[in-house]
């Protein structure tokens, strides 16, 4: 929880500009660190983010929810960034809408404090601070979150085979084989 408090103080920070009304109107959605072997996102919002990697030519990785408030902390070996992207998917009042692919080699080399989503009505915008200075970070062409909501299952899947314990007319009920006290040969 600490290290959520730290991204929001980055984030928030004054960096000496005037905001406009849209940025005024703009909800504060994921706020995350990025590094080489670590990312640390949260969710500075009051809805569910949809977190969606994925490689740049439009495969599927992963999938992850970060609830209001809740914070999500990774690590990955060094050199696993390159190709991959993450999409951030809001849900408002005027339904789900993205942030587009956002390649993270890029960000992570860019060296930013932190970096964050906002969205505005039906559009996304993700930003990057580095000490004083804002960044718009550009959105790719691809989007994950079609692919990735269309392939999540609409209820859990049943299981194929439940264990039973079937009776048994023994004394002591079902229990397992007795094994022969033979000695173990010699190799």
């Amino acid at each position: 929880m600490f290290s959520a408090l730290v991204l929001l103080l980055a984030i928030l920070a004054p960096t000496g500009q005037a905001g406009t009304a849209s940025q005024e109107l703009a909800q504060l959605g994921l706020v995350a660190r990025l590094g080489e072997t670590r990312m640390c996102a949260y969710n500075a919002g009051e809805r569910p983010l949809l977190l969606i990697l994925g490689e740049l030519g439009g495969a599927l990785r992963a999938r992850a929810w970060i609830a209001p408030g809740a914070q999500l902390d990774t690590r990955f070996p060094p050199g696993s960034l390159e190709g991959l992207a993450l999409e951030v998917v809001s849900f408002g009042p005027c339904g789900a809408h993205t942030s587009g692919t956002l390649a993270l080699e890029p960000i992570a080399r860019s060296g930013f404090d932190a970096f964050w989503t906002e969205s505005t009505g039906r559009s996304s915008q993700a930003w990057g601070r580095s000490g004083q200075a804002l960044t718009a970070i550009g959105a790719g062409d691809v989007q994950f979150s079609g692919l990735a909501l269309s392939a999540a299952p609409t209820r859990a899947p049943h299981p194929t085979h439940v264990p039973v314990v079937t009776p048994a007319d023994r004394r002591n009920g079902d229990v397992p084989p007795r094994l022969e006290k033979k000695p173990l040969p010699v190799l």
